[in-house]
């Protein structure tokens, strides 16, 4: 596991970082749900980069579900289970990462927590959705 401690300043850091993701375009590897979006958010708020270990290993959505596959994960959710504390979707907060399963994602779709919604990015392009849409969450700090 991580070490998820939100820095003091987390919640202006993980705002400015969401605003920043609205004129952000999907592509598989670097502006994805996973590499920019979870990752992105989780070292914003603690400086801990869990994507790091995968950047450049996969570069469309058949090198994304055989990374998952090889990593020995069926989706994104079993892949943040072995990185970060899973929390039942009623008590996540600002900031933690929800699980959203997907047939048009490959291994579901990543988002994080921004209240009652969640941020996702996915190749249709970057918006929100409820909280309640998701499967599952992950704590962060």
């Amino acid at each position: 596991m991580l070490d998820l401690t939100r820095r003091p300043d987390w919640r202006p850091r993980l705002f400015a970082f969401v605003s920043g993701l609205k004129a952000l375009r999907f592509r598989w590897g670097s502006d994805d749900c996973y590499v920019t979006l979870a990752a992105g958010a989780v070292e914003t708020m603690t400086g801990a980069d869990p994507a790091a270990p995968l950047r450049g290993r996969y570069h469309d959505a058949v090198s994304a579900g055989a990374l998952l596959a090889e990593l020995g994960h069926q989706d994104l959710s079993g892949l943040m289970r072995s990185m970060m504390p899973e929390t039942p979707i009623a008590m996540a907060r600002i900031g933690d990462i929800a699980f959203v399963a997907d047939d048009n994602e490959v291994g579901g779709a990543l988002g994080v927590v921004i209240g009652a919604r969640i941020v996702v990015l996915r190749q249709i392009g970057t918006g929100t959705m409820p909280l309640l849409a998701a499967q599952t969450a992950f704590k962060v700090g």
